[in-house]
């Protein structure tokens, strides 16, 4: 809006607009340049908020109210083959800034919730090609990640487990979906940090867990999709809900099976 007041001062609007148009204080001039430039984000953050709030009625689930402005990604939630879901914007800290600030990532969850908190977990992501059990980087620390069928890989939990939920209809469901960045099922956090080895042993390891712990958004109580993309494809929405509550229905099955055995 700046660069727009300025072209006009220059000339280079006329004879749409005339620099004798504008008013001739300075603080006027940039004053309320700042203004419509405030005003213009905030329009673009309105219409925003609308297209997400379309995307979710149209996927079946209800924008939760209580916001005072029109602005933002309100919460979704809905029931989906009988199980409560949800989808939200949420936050985490990617590192410093040069000013010494903090910078933040935004990123997209869709939850699922078990009919109650799993004894056990697992952190499922697509890597197909990975042919072997190998070391990745986690944050502050590194685990080992496993190959299981169909090109999923697990970073945490028995792959064993992990095979029983990805039966070949869940397989196939989860292709439909845009992406597999980060699939937390059941007890994912408490599974993961089990799996390093002494974490909680030092103050360092304290740090180390307490960070991997807040860097994740699953809980017992979930199964949770982690994705780094955030958009506004009502379709492509309730493939990802579908495939969210697909994997929490065959988590129950399979942990169900293994305590009957």
């Amino acid at each position: 809006m700046i660069g727009t007041t300025v072209l006009v001062f220059i000339g280079q609007t006329e004879p749409v607009i005339a620099p004798s148009q504008l008013p001739t204080e300075p603080m006027v001039i940039f004053g309320g340049a700042a203004g419509a430039g405030i005003a213009g984000v905030l329009v673009v953050m309105h219409f925003q908020h609308r297209s997400w709030k379309a995307m979710g009625r149209k996927a079946g689930l209800t924008p939760d109210g209580g916001s005072v402005l029109p602005l933002g990604k309100p919460d979704l939630t809905g029931t989906i083959n009988g199980r409560p879901v949800r989808v939200r914007i949420k936050t985490r800290k990617s590192g410093t800034s040069t000013e010494g600030g903090t910078n933040t990532t935004s990123y997209m969850v869709v939850e699922a919730d078990l009919d109650q908190p799993a004894d056990e977990g697992a952190i499922i992501t697509r890597n197909e090609g990975q042919a072997d059990a190998e070391r990745i980087d986690f944050g502050s620390t590194s685990v080992m990640s496993e190959p299981v069928d169909g090109g999923f890989v697990t970073s945490a939990g028995s792959a064993d487990l992990v095979r029983s939920v990805l039966s070949e209809p869940v397989e196939d469901t989860l292709r439909e979906v845009h992406t597999v960045d980060r699939l937390l099922v059941g007890d994912a956090v408490s599974t993961l940090t089990d799996a390093v080895p002494d974490m909680g042993d030092s103050l360092l390891g304290s740090v180390a867990e307490s960070a991997m712990e807040m860097s994740l958004s699953g809980d017992p109580s979930t199964v949770t999709h982690e994705m780094d993309d955030i958009f506004v494809d009502s379709g492509l929405l309730l493939r990802q809900v579908r495939a969210v509550v697909a994997v929490a229905d065959a988590f129950e099955d399979a942990t169900a099976d293994d305590k009957q055995g």
